[in-house]
């Protein structure tokens, strides 16, 4: 397999890097605004469906333009291969070794006296959702008690 010049591999890259861009700084902000749910569920859909999926079909894509197209091309080439014992140990440790990390992390903030508040993010109104929209009222409302009568 001879990798991309390096024109080619900007050519892949730089359109799925603006994808990304304009998913984080418009969709995912948009999406949250418009239903008050909290913005990181929508990084998962719209990281998911919007940028990820993309670049899939486009490997893909790659892929199909290559002749002869053998059946095993998807494990040569993308490294996709059914996971063996060492890679479901290392799969479930990494799992497991991020939430205790996670939660010494809290421990320790705890210990020092901050706040570390429990979400669930996939609620529909989280409470730094609620947090917000009562600062964002209470700003409002003094905005309009300052404002000169008409």
């Amino acid at each position: 397999m001879q990798p991309l010049p390096p024109v080619r591999s900007l050519a892949v890259f730089l359109p799925f890097a603006v994808l990304l861009y304009l998913q984080t700084h418009g969709t995912i902000p948009w999406l949250s605004r418009s239903s008050g749910v909290e913005a990181i569920f929508f990084w998962f859909v719209v990281g998911g469906l919007g940028v990820f999926l993309p670049m899939l079909i486009a490997a893909w894509l790659m892929l199909r333009r290559e002749r002869p197209l053998p059946a095993e091309i998807w494990t040569q080439r993308l490294r996709f291969r059914r996971m063996n014992a060492g890679d479901w140990w290392w799969s479930i440790g990494g799992i497991v070794a991020a939430g205790a990390g996670s939660g010494l992390v809290m421990q320790m903030v705890a210990m020092l006296g901050g706040a570390v508040p429990g979400m669930d993010v996939f609620s529909y109104r989280l409470r730094l959702a609620t947090a917000r929209d009562h600062a964002s009222a209470a700003l409002h409302s003094s905005l309009r008690r300052a404002a000169p009568p008409e």
